[in-house]
């Protein structure tokens, strides 16, 4: 069920959330309404995207993941159910005296930290055993009793150093989405600066366009992309020029359109038409040559019979 929760001005300028993009910006009040008043719900992507966009096509768990890199969530599993926490949740917001308390158990890591703690509810964990093979094994002097050793001799004790808490590691597919997003941001850039220059306006940008700049970049060489984007507004195709260069267009001939870049050959509509009738005109005389031999083969056999 939605609540009703603050949204403060320092919102909008939050470090963390301003290298985000809007839509993932936006995703993170909007958890903020379908969390109880501990900031922990369910981790169901498919139904957070119905509660929050139902009529966007986004990618929700992957927004869930920018959040989590952000450090902004918690994502975690506790007996084979996934949960999410707002960090800093209660710092910012006063729940209504009458929402009912939270029946979400919590992470095994503590909300102000980054260092796992040992889980309670049969949860993912860091493994906490300090045990080794060698501190199982038994040597002959383990057998003596200190007394007969002599003094010299004993080994003396060194006090124990807490071991440094491992950095977290950053998953594969986290380090791709946000390689993905910074290649989709130039190309996005780089389109805009080209078309605004041609049209003297800026390009419009929706949920939709934002799908297909990130459709484009996955067809396309990553490192080439924002180049092709900038090409493909100064294209003079007829039909690239009464579509308005259009995002979905260079989309569809995202393929096209690069080898074009590559080889910094473009061709025309009338180019296009030339080149099927000199390739028809090519078969026609293909076919003429060939009956001719066929009929020179023929009175040649007729002949020597």
């Amino acid at each position: 069920m939605a609540r009703a929760r603050n949204l403060k001005p320092g919102f909008f300028r939050d470090a963390a959330l301003v290298e985000l993009p809007v839509e993932t910006r936006l995703l993170f009040p909007g958890l903020w309404t379908l969390a109880d008043r501990q900031g922990k719900l369910e981790d169901k992507p498919k139904q957070i995207k119905m509660e929050i966009y139902p009529a966007d096509s986004f990618d929700v768990e992957s927004m869930l993941e920018q959040l989590s890199v952000a450090n902004l969530i918690i994502r975690y599993s506790i007996d084979g159910k996934r949960f999410i926490k707002i960090r800093n949740f209660k710092k910012h917001q006063n729940p209504h005296r009458d929402e009912r308390e939270s029946e979400i158990p919590e992470p095994c890591e503590s909300i102000e930290s980054t260092v796992q703690a040992p889980c309670e509810h049969g949860g993912n964990r860091a493994s906490t055993s300090n045990l080794t093979p060698d501190s199982l094994n038994l040597t002959p002097s383990t057998l003596i009793p200190d007394s007969l050793i002599p003094e010299s001799d004993q080994p003396k004790s060194k006090p124990l150093q807490p071991a440094a808490p491992a950095a977290p590691k950053k998953k594969v597919a986290d380090v791709e989405s946000l390689e993905l997003q910074a290649v989709c941001r130039e190309t996005w850039g780089r389109y805009s600066e080209a078309y605004a220059q041609r049209y003297g306006t800026p390009p419009v940008r929706n949920a939709k366009i934002n799908g297909q700049v990130k459709q484009f970049c996955r067809r396309v060489p990553a490192c080439e992309a924002p180049a092709i984007a900038a090409f493909y507004v100064t294209h003079n195709n007829a039909f690239y020029v009464g579509k308005g260069h259009a995002v979905g267009q260079l989309l569809a001939d995202a393929e096209k359109l690069r080898t074009e870049w590559a080889t910094n050959r473009t061709m025309t509509q009338s180019e296009a038409r030339q080149a099927d009738e000199t390739q028809g005109r090519g078969n026609v005389w293909g076919e003429i040559i060939a009956e001719a031999k066929e009929r020179e083969r023929n009175e040649a056999i007729q002949q020597a019979q």
